[in-house]
């Protein structure tokens, strides 16, 4: 059974997909270096990983990832 996806486990997946960045509840994915390649990694990976499921598009019209997890969560 997949471990609890709570905003902290996203934060850490995107440090693992933007390696030197630093991300942060009110950080933009895009800001920290993600790119259409890596918002698509980010969509699978979440889903393979906790079984929740995004849209590409919503990282890209996510304004932070404290909305995008919330986007994912509800």
């Amino acid at each position: 059974m997949p471990e609890s996806f709570t905003l902290e486990k996203l934060l850490d997946l995107c440090a693992e997909l933007l390696p030197g960045a630093t991300p942060t509840p009110d950080s933009n994915f895009f800001a920290l270096g993600g790119d259409s390649l890596t918002a698509s990694a980010l969509a699978a990976l979440v889903h393979e990983r906790w079984g929740a499921t995004i849209e590409a598009e919503q990282i890209f019209i996510a304004r932070d990832l404290a909305s995008l997890y919330r986007e994912i969560h509800t």
